[in-house]
């Protein structure tokens, strides 16, 4: 009997509201902070993706200017560089720069008279 009793009491301290409210705030900071350990793995996760890909960005961009360097080393492509990106003509070569004209071609003066048109219509119209 007295061994009986020994349980009861112990469930009545262990039930009781205080201990029972105690194991719930205990429980909520326990999900709380899995809670937040989760989010911090998952911005980790997210940092060290980005990270990757800007890793991967520079090895190319690293790769790209190591190719640069080797064409630099390389007259004929020095030559041809000059030539293509700064315009600096080779030895007996001329530069010729071409200019459009400045009056309007066919397919500008057909659009101003379409435009025309559809301005005259509108005005027609909206009396």
């Amino acid at each position: 009997m007295q061994i009986y009793q020994e349980k009861r009491r112990f469930q009545k301290i262990v039930f009781s509201k205080p201990v029972l409210g105690l194991l719930f705030v205990l429980a909520l900071f326990i999900l709380f902070e899995a809670g937040r350990m989760s989010w911090r793995a998952w911005e980790a996760r997210e940092a060290r993706l980005k990270k990757e890909a800007e890793f991967q960005a520079l090895v190319a961009k690293k790769q790209e200017l190591e190719k640069k360097i080797e064409n630099l080393s390389d007259p004929e492509r020095v030559e041809y560089q000059a030539k293509e990106e700064l315009g600096i003509p080779g030895e007996g070569e001329e530069v010729i720069i071409i200019v459009e004209p400045k009056n309007p071609t066919s397919t500008q003066a057909a659009a101003v008279s379409q435009n025309k048109f559809w301005e005259f219509l509108n005005r027609l119209f909206k009396r």
